[in-house]
Parts: C-alpha cells; sequence; structure tokens
C-alpha cells in the first residue's frame, strides 16, 4: 500500500526503479556500469567518470534564510562527502562539467573543481541526430545491422516499450485513494491538488518531507506580522480603537516590539530588519506618513465602525488548539464524509444586523481577481465553517493585504451578498465582481469537490493543466544531486566518509 510507504522504503524502491530504466546500472559486457553518485560511494573502481559537474547541481546551492543564524547546508556536506569518496576510492578519476547549460548560455564548473587542471573538448552535435531521436520515441525499431552495440540499445529500447516505468512513481496509481480522503483536509493542501497533485501525494500520501524547503523572507514577515496581529485582538485592541484611535496605536507598537524582540528582531541596530517592518510600524506613535499598520486601523472605524471583534486565530477542526471548533464535514456521493480544517485569521459580527465579516491575511501578493477558478481554497473553506457556526447570518470573506500598493481589504469579496448592498459596511468601490454564495454555498461545495479529483481518479499528474510552470515548482527534485543528498542521508548503510 503505497500510501503509508516511509521515505526510506519509499527511496529504496526509486532506486530500483533507476536500475529498470533504460540506461541500465547493472555491468555489461562493453564493462562500464553507469550508475548514480550515491551507489557510487560503496565502489572501488579503476575507472570512475563523474560528469554533469556544474555550479548549481553539484553541489546543490541551498537558499539562506537571514533569520536563521550558522544554518547547516545538509546538501553542500552530502556532496562534499560524495565527492571525497571518489578522490581516496577511485585509481583514476575524470570529472566533467558542461560550459553551456541546455538553454545554450555559458555554466559554471562546479567549486569542488576549483583549482584542477581542465582540458576542453569540443562536442559537435547533430541535428539529424536529434530528429532521429525524436522519431524513434513510443515506437518500436526493427533495424538491420551488424553493430552489436546499436542492436543492444535498440532491444533495450524496445523492451522499455513493452514494459514501461512503473506509473505508480509519477503518480498514476489507477484506482480511487479512500484512505487519502479519510484524512483531514486544510486548505493548504487543497491547493496542492489544485496545482501539482503530485506533489500532494508524496508530501500528504507518502509523508515524505522535503529537505530544502522553500526559504521566503515575506513568509517570515507574514508570520510575524500574524502574530502582532493575534496578540492585539486578544488585548481588546480592535475594539478599543473604535472608541480611541492613538491609545489602540500605541498598544500596537507596544505588542510589535515586544513581539520583534520575542523573535530576537533587532528593530533599531539591524538595518536589514528595519527595512523589513519599518513600512509596517511607521506611524503607530505619531501622525505622520501612516504605516501599512495604521493605515489598517484607520481604515477599521471607515469601514465597518459598528462591528464587534469576534475571534482572531480561529481554529475548526485542529483538536490540539485552544477554543477549536469541530471539523468542517462535507458529504462526496464518492469518497464519502470529508473532513477539512483550517484556521481563520480573523472575523467580527455586528450582533444587530446578523453580519459576519471574515479575513485572511496577506502580507504578500495576493492571486485572485474575483472569479472562482483562480480562488484558492481558504476563503470558501472558511466560509463554510462560519455559515454552519452562523446558520442565520449573513457571511462575507475577503483577504486584507498588507502591501504599500495594496493595503486593507480586497476589492473583491466572496459570500451571501455584495458588501456594496448592506448599508452596516461603508463599501465605496465599484464595478467590482464577486462571488455569491448559491444555496448556502453549495457552489463552494462543488468547486472544492472539483479539486478532490485525483482521490477519485487515483492519477495525481505533476502539474494541474493550466497552471503556470513557476507555481508548481517541486524542492524534493529541484536540483539533480537534490534526491543524491536524500538518498545519501537515509541510506544508513552507508560509509560516511569525512
Amino acid at each position: 500500500n503505497y500510501i503509508f510507504l516511509q521515505p526510506f522504503a519509499y527511496f529504496r524502491e526509486l532506486q530500483e526503479l533507476i536500475e529498470s530504466t533504460e540506461i541500465s546500472t547493472a555491468e555489461q559486457n562493453f564493462g562500464v556500469r553507469v550508475i548514480s553518485a550515491f551507489e557510487s560511494v560503496k565502489l572501488r573502481p579503476k575507472f570512475l567518470f563523474a560528469i554533469g559537474l556544474s555550479q548549481n547541481d553539484f553541489p546543490t546551492q541551498s537558499k539562506k534564510n537571514i533569520f536563521i543564524e550558522d544554518e547547516i547546508d545538509f546538501h553542500y556536506q552530502s556532496n562534499r562527502s560524495i565527492f571525497s569518496s571518489w578522490q581516496k576510492s577511485a585509481e583514476n578519476l575524470i570529472l566533467s562539467s558542461p560550459q553551456k547549460g541546455t538553454d545554450g548560455k555559458d555554466q559554471q564548473y562546479s567549486i569542488f573543481l576549483e583549482g584542477m587542471r581542465a582540458e576542453s573538448i569540443l562536442e559537435v552535435k547533430s541535428e539529424t541526430n536529434y530528429f532521429r531521436k525524436r522519431e524513434a520515441t513510443n515506437k518500436f525499431l526493427n533495424v538491420k545491422t551488424d553493430d552489436q552495440m546499436l542492436r543492444r540499445q535498440i532491444q533495450r529500447h524496445n523492451a522499455m516499450l513493452e514494459n514501461p516505468l512503473d506509473s505508480r512513481y509519477f503518480g498514476n496509481l489507477e484506482a480511487p485513494q479512500l484512505d487519502l480522503a479519510k484524512r483531514t483536509l486544510s486548505a493548504t493542501r487543497l491547493d496542492q491538488l489544485a496545482e501539482r497533485p503530485l506533489y500532494f501525494l508524496i508530501a500528504s500520501g507518502w509523508g515524505i518531507k522535503e529537505i530544502d524547503r522553500e526559504i521566503s523572507t515575506f513568509l517570515t514577515i507574514g508570520n510575524v506580522i500574524h502574530e502582532i496581529l493575534e496578540r492585539f485582538g486578544k488585548s481588546g485592541g480592535w475594539d478599543e480603537n473604535r472608541k480611541k484611535s492613538a491609545k489602540a496605536k500605541k498598544l500596537m507598537h507596544e505588542i510589535a516590539t515586544k513581539q520583534m524582540e520575542k523573535e530576537n528582531l533587532n528593530f533599531k541596530n539591524d538595518l536589514e530588519v528595519y527595512a523589513m517592518f519599518e513600512p509596517f510600524l511607521r506611524g503607530l506613535l505619531d501622525e505622520e506618513n501612516p504605516g501599512l499598520l495604521a493605515q489598517i486601523l484607520e481604515e477599521e472605524n471607515d469601514f465597518y465602525p459598528q462591528f464587534q471583534f469576534v475571534k482572531a486565530e480561529q481554529s475548526f477542526g485542529i483538536s490540539k488548539l485552544n477554543n477549536n471548533w469541530d471539523s468542517l464535514t462535507l458529504r462526496h456521493n464518492n469518497l464519502g464524509d470529508l473532513k477539512f480544517c483550517g484556521v481563520i485569521d480573523r472575523f467580527d459580527r455586528h450582533a444587530g444586523a446578523k453580519i459576519v465579516i471574515g479575513m485572511d491575511y496577506k502580507t504578500g501578493k495576493i492571486h485572485w481577481s474575483g472569479n472562482m477558478e483562480k480562488l484558492s481554497l481558504q476563503l470558501p473553506l472558511y466560509y463554510l465553517a462560519l455559515k454552519s457556526k452562523y446558520p442565520e447570518d449573513t457571511i462575507l470573506l475577503t483577504y486584507r493585504g498588507f502591501k504599500s500598493n495594496a493595503c486593507g481589504f480586497h476589492i473583491s469579496w466572496i459570500g451571501d451578498a455584495k458588501p456594496s448592498e448592506i448599508p452596516e459596511i461603508n463599501y465605496k468601490r465599484k464595478g467590482r465582481s464577486h462571488i455569491l454564495a448559491k444555496d448556502d454555498g453549495e457552489n463552494f461545495k462543488n468547486h472544492i469537490f472539483q479539486i478532490l479529483q485525483p482521490l477519485e481518479s487515483g492519477n495525481f499528474p505533476i502539474v494541474q493543466e493550466g497552471v503556470k510552470k513557476d507555481k508548481a515548482k517541486y524542492y524534493y527534485l529541484e536540483g539533480v544531486s537534490r534526491i543524491e543528498t536524500v538518498k545519501y542521508i537515509t541510506d544508513s548503510k552507508i560509509d560516511h566518509h569525512d
């Protein structure tokens, strides 16, 4: 059952898969073995050829996080150990690096090759051979030749067509994944399914953790701002702001200062930290040139002054958090009862008019223009969760941005009504698109069910049709040596070289 395959077992099977590919790792009559970098550390070869040692591939370069000091670069360490094993074990070691990449641009050689004597070899490429290879793709070949090497390649090519690679490793499981459907799904997991289903299968299905996650400065900033806003709400700041805005601004500044101290962020003396957070904190202690947090406080009193703050970071389906609501449960015809979880950044309520406004904070760019197809699954899930808690209320949700050119409530909303139709809300923007809930959110449920189609079919493509490639990165295999690093770290049988 591949759903519960452990990481070590997965990589062991992946190694077996590599050995069954067109370029076999078994010894051939002509005496050359093609092996992975991972396998090479176990050998004591007479000749060892290491190819493709370019700057960005070997070693793989890890992104640095300015908020983490003395961060260990596991990629560099493991790649250096592999490289050292070649130098110690091989009688004759031949290393090579391409001068140009696949895009035709000049390419730097690996830092491991610095100081070594190099010889440049000019390769002449034949367009005729390229077109012949393309014409042979996925076709059986029948060629009469006395060339024993060519015959072997043709036989191997035809054998691959008769016995294709195990498609399970490429996301085609050919059966509904009911076990996956039984797990509680978050909006983040649903967005993975919507854009890069195979990533969802690797992370949620097989439970393989990334060894080199994307490091984002904006993500770090976002986490700090979320904490500041949550603590501000728990301290009564939002309701205080509707009474005395100057007092609320001072409270916001105090909470922000304490939170940054807790995060070891030296706002006064570290210029880089100052540049990141000054746009948020500016104007909280004076009236000149208000920053992003001050603008948010001013927007509160103008946009919906009669509402009351209810809760920040309201969770549902996450039992380990305090004041947690039950999971959101939706009934699917084929997959059964589906459970969902999430955390609503904040929601306010007008008790007399029975109106709830929920929001999701965004410190980065908001990729949404008001249409259902481009809508993240967060807002529909949050709508359904709030509707289950306040079934008689009018529910509205949107994003709330914290960027200099997009500070405040987003122009488009989802919910039971348009914000411009509600007298208790001072919505002044005209002609903007909104998504209205139909039949208590039935259209939102159908949108979520469409995203779950891979669980029904068992087919998890690398990227869904229509999704841009730059939004569907796979940090497991982004670099050539990345998978080698995973294998090197997880295989306990390897003798590590200093």
